[in-house]
């Protein structure tokens, strides 16, 4: 969970900022919460651990002896992986936010819409980051195929997908394709421990990471150019977005 902080010195506008974001992280109750709204950057200094996810929201202009971003790079310094969004009434400190890295940049007055975008690039941030983890956990994983009295070691991050064709399953990897006989059911306990593969047709299990489109008119999941997928009229919610 996402915790958030407002750190605002107008009183009136850090009220209309939590309104705002109370309505945007409706939608997902189970993922954010609002820790605290406060004029003061000290206390967001106090608040911000590392044992937490964070999002900040920071007025550049505060009256303090520390402005919003002598704040975020303090922050930034102790956590860099915290989401900085800088809502403010100046137009001049983009680049400053960019040498920050600061997820978005609001020009007061904003609108919903606008700070919604900004979560929603959020969301975007973090399927990447949960994406990329785990294709890092899946390239350090392999399985050990049989054909005849050959073994085979595949590494999951080559394998594209496993068709199954009466009694023999062929694995589709970016270099070679490997026969084995097995059930597709011994295929996804061999897959168990990785969450990139997904079944998407009584015949086929494919992995996540190497779709490159999906045609739900047409029923079936794209790979490159090279290779295609069915899917089963069971498995089409998996791929709705």
């Amino acid at each position: 969970m996402y915790n958030i902080i407002i750190c605002e010195d107008n009183h009136a506008y850090g009220e209309c900022l939590l309104k705002m974001v109370e309505i945007i992280i409706n939608e997902f109750p189970q993922r954010y919460n609002v820790c605290c709204v406060t004029i003061d950057p000290f206390k967001v200094l106090e608040l911000v651990d590392a044992e937490q996810d964070w999002i900040l929201l920071l007025d550049i202009e505060l009256e303090s002896s520390i402005n919003g971003f002598g704040l975020a790079e303090k922050i930034r310094d102790l956590f860099p992986q915290v989401y900085i969004i800088f809502v403010t009434g100046h137009k001049d400190f983009v680049f400053d936010a960019f040498k920050i890295a600061a997820i978005d940049y609001l020009v007061k007055p904003i609108d919903l819409a606008e700070l919604k975008s900004a979560f929603q690039r959020i969301e975007v941030s973090n399927t990447n980051i949960s994406k990329r983890f785990r294709s890092e956990e899946n390239n350090k994983k392999k399985i050990n195929i049989k054909n005849g009295s050959i073994r085979y070691e595949i590494k999951l991050e080559e394998l594209l997908f496993i068709e199954k064709v009466k009694n023999q399953c062929f694995f589709y990897t970016e270099k070679l394709v490997i026969s084995s006989y097995m059930t597709l059911i011994q295929c996804i306990e061999l897959l168990a421990k990785s969450e990139n593969f997904v079944q998407c047709h009584k015949g086929f299990i494919v992995n996540q990471d190497k779709i490159t489109s999906v045609d739900l008119k047409k029923n079936q999941i794209f790979l490159g150019d090279m290779y295609r997928c069915d899917i089963g009229k069971n498995f089409r919610y998996l791929f709705k977005i």
